[in-house]
């Protein structure tokens, strides 16, 4: 989606909508911090990495843009936790059952593991599975 598009779709509704994740680096997002059309921007982090996503939330939040990482709430948790204008955790339940201890969602919310790293360790049946 361009940031013509959505400058246009938001000026016929009142809801917020967000970029779509096929916006990967923050040179793929420069468009919409020059031209700030959408006030949520969902950069995939599978695609772009964790270290531009960052480079991204920082962007967007000079310019009053809010950040909601694509997909991976268990790996995105880390980032939204140290980021001032992360505004949710996108979470579809896809892999939830590779985990031994996944981050728990309870009322709306996400904690991040206290664990070193990320925190995550797979399940012994998913590790015989190799590939």
């Amino acid at each position: 989606m361009s940031p013509a598009i959505s400058a246009s779709r938001r000026r016929w509704t009142c809801a917020s909508s967000a970029a779509r994740p096929t916006h990967f680096t923050r040179y793929d997002l420069r468009p919409f911090f020059l031209n700030p059309c959408l006030p949520i921007l969902q950069p995939d982090p599978m695609r772009g990495g964790m270290t531009d996503l960052r480079k991204i939330a920082a962007l967007a939040d000079t310019f009053g843009v809010t950040i909601a990482p694509h997909l991976f709430p268990e790996l995105n948790v880390h980032l939204l936790a140290s980021i001032p204008n992360g505004i949710w955790c996108e979470n579809m339940g896809l892999i939830d059952d590779l985990w031994v201890d996944p981050p728990q969602i309870a009322n709306g919310m996400i904690t991040a593991p206290e664990r070193p790293g990320h925190g995550l360790r797979f399940k012994d049946d998913v590790l015989k599975f190799k590939i």
